[in-house]
């Protein structure tokens, strides 16, 4: 009975300090009545993609899906296929932005987007999904947007505005890169760096994961109870196949297709 007591309590503390670092993390909505409304023009948006041989699966849907999202909307897209053997396939997520922020000085937001992922409402646009000042709180001093859950910051969908401060802050990642080039490694980087200094910190907003990041199954230690947060839920806007790897999750992919908003064919631009 004792054991069972101490373990209740140690399960209620580790969820006590998840949540409260969830609230200190997640920035609040500003006062929409008072604030004026800074929002991306569509041309000012790329979405950044990249794949190898290793998810074969994944590969036609998962960057159609995209790409004729962006035309629908008048995104710039860009697809990465090859990637570098030396360091995991993972770091191109911070490279190829890094290296498309450098020669498109005319976009203002890069919108990075794993492969394995369905966007699910294709009328939603990110303008007014996430990129406003509705959305983001001190708008203008927010230099990368992402959600972060109780297993860290999550690379799998983020937005990084064309900065200087963000072209610095990627510059110091790749420095890293040669100290963590397995899988997550970008990952582990970004958060170290967060952790390390509250000014890079403060460049960064956390909106809810499910705002674009809604993942299939999402088991999280520390609040089993967390779905409501992160799991995809009808309606969401996309859906994250998270750690299913090259050959799990397949059913599932091939049922939330079918049920993906189906919208006609937009005409062909914008895609590099």
């Amino acid at each position: 009975m004792q054991k069972r007591y101490i373990g209740l309590i140690i399960t209620s503390v580790a969820c006590l300090i998840f949540v409260l670092t969830y609230l200190l993390l997640i920035e609040p909505s500003p006062d929409v009545s008072t604030v004026a409304v800074y929002e991306v023009r569509a041309e000012e948006i790329a979405i950044v993609m990249s794949h190898d041989e290793n998810m074969p699966f994944y590969v036609p849907r998962g960057v159609e899906n995209k790409r004729e999202y962006a035309q629908r909307h008048g995104y710039q897209f860009f697809l990465q296929r090859n990637h570098s053997a030396d360091i995991h396939e993972s770091w191109s997520k911070i490279t190829f932005t890094r290296k498309l922020m450098e020669e498109n000085p005319q976009i203002k937001w890069f919108w990075w987007i794993d492969l394995d992922s369905i966007i699910m409402d294709p009328r939603i646009s990110l303008e007014k999904l996430a990129l406003n000042s509705k959305k983001i709180a001190a708008y203008k001093s927010k230099d990368i947007v992402i959600s972060w859950d109780c297993n860290g910051l999550n690379t799998g969908s983020f937005f990084v505005r064309n900065s200087l401060w963000a072209r610095d802050f990627l510059d110091t990642m790749i420095e890293y890169s040669a100290a963590d080039r397995g899988m997550y490694g970008e990952q582990r980087v970004m958060q170290r760096l967060c952790r390390k200094d509250q000014a890079i910190m403060s460049h960064f907003s956390f909106p809810p994961l499910r705002t674009f990041a809604a993942s299939l199954s999402h088991k999280c230690d520390l609040d089993y109870e967390a779905d409501s947060v992160y799991k995809y839920r009808s309606g969401d806007f996309l859906v994250h196949f998270a750690n299913c790897g090259p050959n799990d999750c397949h059913e599932d992919f091939e049922a939330l297709w079918k049920r993906r908003v189906v919208l006609p064919a937009p005409a062909m631009n914008n895609v590099a």
